[in-house]
This record gives C-alpha cells, structure tokens and sequence, in this order.
C-alpha cells in the first residue's frame, strides 16, 4: 500500500480527476493521503495586460473550488495544492519535493499534436522519479 499518491487534476477533465482518485483510495495505506494537484499555466505578460487585472486569482479561485469538491467526495485524507507554472515541470517537481510514492495522471485519446508536442502526461512519465499509473 502507499502513503503518498499525488493525483494532477486538469480543472476541465473533472470525471479523469474523479477516476484518478478512486483508483488512488484503492491503493492508499490507510494512513496515507492523497494530494491533488492543479497546475494554473503562466499567461504571457503581454496577454495578461490586456485581461482583467483580477484574472490570475479568479482562475486560482475556481480551480481551488473544483479540487475542494473533488476533495470533499474522497473518503481518505486529501490535500489540495495549486502551483503556477508549465504543468509537467511543476508535477514532476512537486512529486520529487514531497516524496510522492505515485502519481496517478489521467491522459486522453493522442492527437496529432500530441505526437509533435507530447502531451503532459507523456511528459510527467518521461521525467518522473516515481511510478506514475495513467489512466484514460
């Protein structure tokens, strides 16, 4: 059993983030907890200049909102983390720096974009210190 399962959560993709942590619950040690992780990706200064001055925090606002009701249906221990910055980077990161036993990230059917660019979840496996379980 693990102690320390960290879940990334895309704010868009709730019912990944939803089967992300039921398949966490099923392999946590009973004294572990869950982290979900968001990670808010940094706009340009010259976009942000012409958003509202507020947008940064009401993004951070709602994105805190979805992972607190993700949080709140989890039977186990579960802490929410919201970091700024390139998501794959910022995962692998967080997973290092807090002893992450696993992540569990949830992947989509890949396009032909994510063949040229690669998709977050390939990213998070490529470079990740842990095992890492992907769902789709």
């Amino acid at each position: 059993m693990l102690k320390n399962i960290l879940v990334p959560v895309d704010p868009g993709a709730t019912e990944n983030a939803a089967k992300s942590i039921e398949i966490a619950e099923h392999l946590l040690s009973k004294d572990g907890k869950i982290t979900l992780l968001s990670v808010i990706e940094e706009v340009p200064e010259y976009v942000l200049s012409e958003l509202p001055n507020d947008f940064m925090d009401k993004a951070a606002e709602a994105t805190d909102k979805i992972l607190q009701k993700l949080a709140e249906r989890a039977s186990s221990k579960v802490e929410i983390v919201l970091k700024t910055g390139h998501a794959a980077r910022a995962i692998n990161q967080f997973a290092n720096s807090h002893g992450s036993d696993l992540i569990i990230i949830a992947s989509h059917k890949p396009e032909l974009l994510d063949h040229l660019l690669g998709s977050t979840a390939i990213s998070v496996v490529k470079r990740a210190k842990c095992a890492v379980y992907v769902t789709r």
